[in-house]
């Protein structure tokens, strides 16, 4: 009798924790189909020196695309909260794209740091398209 408590109560175990990773997973949004890759590289604490601190505030939000064949490669540089996760998307709106670097974490704190973002992105129109960063 005590076996079959222990391994119900493991069974419930087990059950509860699959659930709850699902939804963990779930909430997570989906990634664009057409964005082929996305990193983003860690660059430096938001610094207190005038002189860096402007350096890097040309190059914020500042897009370098370059067309390859059938891929747009779009690189920038981004603010973001420096406790947490953040994820790379984009958007279609009407002929334009939208990338976007998302906070997807619950911890949150008054860090900023700058990130180096990779966007490729499929384009097999080989279109010219208007690309945006939010």
């Amino acid at each position: 009798m005590k076996i079959t408590i222990l391994k119900n109560a493991l069974i419930i175990a087990i059950l509860s924790f699959s659930l709850s990773c699902k939804q963990k997973q779930s909430s997570y949004p989906i990634r664009h189909k057409d964005l082929l890759g996305f990193k983003s590289e860690y660059i430096t604490e938001y610094l207190d020196d005038n002189y860096q601190r402007n350096k890097l505030e040309q190059k914020l939000n500042v897009l370098k695309v370059r067309y390859l064949e059938d891929i747009i490669y779009v690189s920038t540089y981004a603010e973001a909260n420096g406790c947490g996760g953040h994820f790379g998307n984009m958007k279609i709106r009407n002929d334009t794209l939208i990338l976007t670097y998302e906070f997807s974490s619950d911890t949150a704190c008054t860090s900023i740091v700058i990130d180096k973002l990779t966007y490729l992105i499929n384009n097999p129109g080989k279109k010219k398209r208007k690309i945006k960063f939010e």
